[in-house]
């Protein structure tokens, strides 16, 4: 199955967008949503997932996709270029791995960061999509869509789901975390931020 990447018109990497486009990118971004829901229903569904309507955007449903996904992680060899870029940032000059994560896997993982967020707005009063508060570039969600309505202690918190779901496909393909409630739990976690 062939599973189209977000596509976004005319992205600058973020920290060169002035907060005029960030808006606008987060506008188009919103837009995208209902879209990719159902290509990633539509994929769990073909996929032998199961029905689609078990993507009901309940607690719950977090397992039910999660399980699906872990095995459509897919790895492909890094190139030549990657690793030779890779050995100049990191100590010792050595690549860590010398795969990554297939583009089909990180388009599903971004998806699922979107239905993450999805299950958050639903069942969380206060939690929306907005741009990262902060005005350094230095800061690691600088106009990025995350979600808002958190709190840590009695600072306002946002979580950047997508950087959730990279990481968590990461685990899947390379530390071989295979724990069917990871989105439960991390849905837990938040939702004690929640506002």
């Amino acid at each position: 199955m062939i599973y189209s990447l977000l596509d976004p018109p005319n992205l600058k990497h973020y920290d060169d967008m002035t907060k005029t486009e960030a808006k606008k990118h987060l506008e188009w971004y919103l837009s995208q949503i209902p879209e990719r829901l159902e290509l990633l229903s539509n994929a769990f569904e073909f996929t032998g997932g199961r029905k689609k309507e078990k993507l009901d955007y309940s607690v719950e449903s977090l397992r039910i996709l999660w399980e699906w996904f872990i095995p459509q992680v897919i790895t492909e060899p890094k190139t030549a270029a990657e690793l030779e870029k890779e050995a100049k940032i990191l100590p010792g000059g050595k690549p860590r791995n010398l795969e990554r994560l297939s583009i089909g896997t990180l388009a599903i993982a971004m998806d699922i960061a979107i239905y993450l967020a999805e299950v958050f707005i639903r069942t969380c009063k206060n939690v929306n999509w907005g741009l990262a508060k902060s005005r350094s570039k230095n800061y690691i969600n600088y106009n990025r869509p995350v979600l808002l309505g958190f709190m840590a202690g009695k600072y306002e918190d946002e979580l950047d789901p997508h950087r959730i779901l990279n990481n968590l496909s990461l685990k899947v393909a390379f530390g071989d975390d295979k724990n069917p409630d990871v989105l439960i739990n991390i849905y837990n976690i938040w939702k004690n931020k929640v506002e």
